[in-house]
């Protein structure tokens, strides 16, 4: 291709760059030159520039070795046998494809694709049009750009690394952001100074750390933990063998599970189940779609809300709990009310600042003491006391190994679920000592 001033002017180009041409080519002059002059006289603004309007050409460039202590700027495709080592920018109108090293004190640029067989050292950005393909490791100072990233090691970069489509390595790790429309895939860690993004799914052998935020449009799993500074979203579910500490909000679109703690600084908005080995911390509010559980403890700083609330160990939260189901191993302490439509169960002791309201039996392998009432609309049985402040009702029968007693002025009524010629049978209060104002059901002395 011949390139004269009158194309250029078509082309809009500013007086400065017709200037510069007008000086070296006042004839014209063949394109490949021009880029070969303007690279030698560390012209790059306008190599770059002519390379840009003018587009790739079908020839090829093919070395053994490729050395030089300017840019280099070719219009078509390089293919180089062994290795390159370019002093500022690597810029190709076609593919550039490298059998051994790459180093640059500059960019590489490319509209199409890059491949190099062992590693690549970048002083600047990777900005390529279609794929990265590395064999070994990929270390960049700037932005590393294209439509699929691969190396067969690491990435490494201190600015961003951004897919149009997928990203894999065995390791990855940012400086700033890791974005990909497709999946990100690790075979040991994923790291971020700031986010994680991907369109699909994010998975990694080792662990997930992000600085900020991370979000899928499908599933996060890692193998061994995740830890997010800022919030996690996704479309589908977090799978981790280890821990999962989150700073700010945690929402998934289906099922958590980590094989050991669960920790979110704020709330956790659950498509399904959330299941830890071990414990279950949330600063705020919990809401998952169906059950929650937890080898240990579960400790909430707001409200519960679920189907089933399930905990190896303890279960306290400083709000309310509104579910289906509840199950501990040990104490359930709830700062406000419990409402469950099925049954509340506890090994150890329950305790709440408000009302304990159950569509089920209430059972404690402890006592079980409410600041306000007790409503139980099957039958109630604790290892020891029964207290509440106000009201104790229940629709079939109080069992305590201690004392029951409710609040001063307020009665204690069971069996009001059964009929008039079973409520004597049914409608019973067994304690050590009878309660005081009962105003419905038969006392049994618990002896």
């Amino acid at each position: 291709m011949f390139i004269t001033k009158e194309m250029l002017v078509e082309k809009d180009n500013c007086e400065r760059i017709l200037e510069w041409f007008d000086k070296y080519f006042p004839n014209g002059g063949d394109y490949q030159e021009v880029l070969n002059l303007a690279a030698k006289l560390d012209n790059d603004v306008f190599g770059i520039s002519v390379l840009k309007q003018f587009g790739s050409i079908n020839t090829v460039l093919e070395v053994d070795e490729l050395t030089s202590d300017h840019s280099v700027i070719f219009a078509g495709s390089i293919n180089v046998k062994g290795d390159i080592n370019v002093a500022k920018h690597l810029i190709a109108g076609g593919n550039i494809n490298v059998g051994k090293d790459v180093k640059t004190g500059g960019d590489i640029r490319t509209d199409r694709n890059f491949n190099a067989g062992k590693d690549i050292y970048i002083e600047g950005n990777i900005e390529v049009g279609i794929n990265v393909d590395v064999s070994q490791n990929i270390y960049s100072v700037g932005n590393i750009l294209a439509s699929n990233i691969r190396a067969g090691m690491f990435i490494r970069t201190e600015k961003d690394i951004k897919a149009c489509k997928d990203i894999k390595a065995f390791d990855i790790n940012a400086g700033k952001n890791i974005n990909a429309g497709g999946t990100i895939n690790s075979g040991w860690n994923i790291t971020s100074t700031l986010d994680i993004n991907a369109g699909g799914s994010i998975n990694t052998s080792k662990n997930i750390n992000a600085g900020e935020n991370v979000k899928a449009g499908n599933s996060v799993r890692a193998g061994n933990n995740i830890k997010v500074d800022g919030s996690i979203k996704t479309g589908s579910d977090i799978k981790t063998d280890g821990d999962i500490k989150v700073g700010v909000d945690i929402e998934v679109g289906w099922n958590i599970k980590a094989g050991g703690d669960i920790n979110v600084g704020g709330n956790a908005n659950i498509g399904w189940n959330i299941k830890a080995d071990k414990d279950i911390k949330i600063g705020k509010d919990i809401k998952a779609d169906n059950n929650i559980k937890a080898g240990k403890d579960i400790n909430i700083g707001d409200d519960i809300v679920a189907c089933g609330v399930y905990a190896g160990g303890d279960i306290n939260t400083d709000g309310n709990i509104d579910v289906r189901y509840i199950n501990a191993g040990n104490d359930i302490k709830v700062g406000s009310r419990i409402t469950t439509g099925g049954s509340i169960e506890a090994g150890g002791n329950i305790n709440t600042g408000d009302t304990i309201q159950a569509g089920g039996d209430i059972e404690a392998g402890g006592s079980i003491d409410s600041d306000n009432f007790i409503k139980g609309y099957r039958d109630i049985n604790a290892g020891k006391d029964i207290k509440a402040s106000r009201g104790i009702i229940v629709g079939g029968n109080i069992t305590a190994n201690g004392d029951i007693k409710s609040g001063d002025n307020y009665g204690i009524y069971t069996g009001f679920m059964m009929r008039i010629d079973i409520k004597d049978k049914y409608g019973t209060i067994k304690a050590k000592t009878e309660p005081k104002n009962i105003m419905m059901g038969t006392f049994i002395p618990n002896k």
